[in-house]
């Protein structure tokens, strides 16, 4: 997985985590997203932090916190390969 082609109907999330992506490059491709309670992001080597700015500057509101963690994967909308 190289972006997030493929989620063109999600238009908000309460939790999303990028986890564990070796080919993630970038956070384009779900188009209708506005909405995202909290987004975390782990394990992610190609993607930088530019591409997580850009997608964080098109949510309204912007996410109040985007952590770069390991976490709990409960609860959430995991990004996984």
């Amino acid at each position: 997985m190289v972006d997030l082609g493929g989620l063109d109907s999600l238009t908000n999330a309460d939790k999303i985590l990028f986890a564990n992506n070796a080919s993630l490059v970038d956070l384009g491709g779900a188009p209708q997203i506005v909405q995202v309670g909290k987004a975390q992001a782990a394990g992610n080597p190609k993607l930088d932090q530019a591409s997580v700015d850009a997608w964080i500057a098109g949510l309204a509101p912007a996410v109040p916190c985007f952590e770069a963690v390991n976490t709990d994967l409960c609860g959430c909308l995991v990004v996984s390969e």
